[in-house]
């Protein structure tokens, strides 16, 4: 399963100022609003319903930005169970994404830069947010999520 935008908000919440990765969908195994993933060989990883793994740290990062990371997340503070969203940085030459989800003040609120920065917001709960993101990145920056 390679995991999408839609998908990762449909089976995950989060939130980016505690980095809490949990289940948003349950069934079988999977508890609703427990945390997702497990610590292997130093790194949390979580089994996606087709049993396959990803790191949990892209999920992450798919589920705020809208894009799968192209290279690996670094950790700013060097602890890889750190996944607070300000301490996760790819390994590229510009470390914020021009896109993102963010949450401030309890509101979420979606950010798409396309020549100018463009919020929109505040909602009460991400998922609203994250249908408002996807419409923007499609209208204003050509890219379907």
């Amino acid at each position: 399963m390679k995991l999408t935008f839609a998908e990762a908000h449909a089976l995950f919440d989060y939130d980016p100022e505690t980095g809490a990765l949990t289940w948003a969908e349950g069934g079988g195994k999977i508890r609703l609003g427990r945390k997702a993933g497990a610590m292997t060989n130093g790194r949390i990883q979580v089994r996606l319903p087709d049993g396959k793994t990803a790191l949990a740290n892209r999920i992450i990062w798919l589920w705020m930005s809208g894009l799968p990371a192209k290279g690996n997340i670094e950790h700013a503070n060097g602890n890889l169970t750190d996944m607070r969203w300000e301490n996760l940085q790819a390994c590229r030459i510009e470390h914020d994404p021009e896109h993102h989800l963010f949450k401030r003040d309890g509101q979420w609120f979606a950010m798409v830069n396309a020549g100018h920065e463009l919020v929109q917001g505040p909602f009460p709960v991400s998922h609203q947010a994250a249908q408002v993101f996807a419409s923007l990145l499609k209208s204003f920056v050509g890219i379907t999520v």
